[in-house]
């Protein structure tokens, strides 16, 4: 039996009480026991699907990381307001700054051509100029 919660947005799948081998279900996020209907049954909380940020989203989070990149550690105030224009949680805002700022350090020669966009972008170029920058950086180095 499947379950919908309006509260987890999640697929809650019931299954009997007996231990479940491991590899036997794929993406366990919760396992716990529950009483329904005077039962007790094993409820299994599956992970959601993972979704991206929209492409407007990612550009306001680009934005400011590239145009604070001596110190790409918003605060707390920063974050809040991230989060209200980006239409997602503080929480998401911290994570994708936390991968943003591992990804940039992992490949530094790609991430420096796309500061060269965002701050083209930022100083009002137009979107030829700055495809030409970036192909003219990308083909040099």
């Amino acid at each position: 039996m499947i379950l919908r919660s309006r509260f987890l947005d999640a697929s809650l799948e019931i299954v009997e009480t007996h231990p479940i081998r491991l590899g036997e279900t794929r993406n366990i996020f919760l396992s716990s026991t529950y009483v329904l209907a005077g039962r007790v049954d094993k409820v299994l909380v599956c992970r959601r699907k993972r979704r991206n940020f929209s492409k407007q989203a990612t550009e306001i989070l680009n934005e400011y990381f590239y145009s604070h990149l001596s110190n790409p550690y918003p605060s707390e105030e920063a974050k809040e307001e991230l989060a209200r224009k980006c239409g997602i949680t503080v929480s998401q805002v911290s994570n994708w700054f936390g991968n943003k700022r591992i990804r940039y350090k992992k490949n530094i020669g790609k991430a420096q051509e796309e500061a060269n966009l965002y701050a083209a972008k930022k100083a009002g170029k137009s979107p030829s100029i700055q495809k030409k920058m970036f192909h003219y950086n990308h083909m040099n180095h």
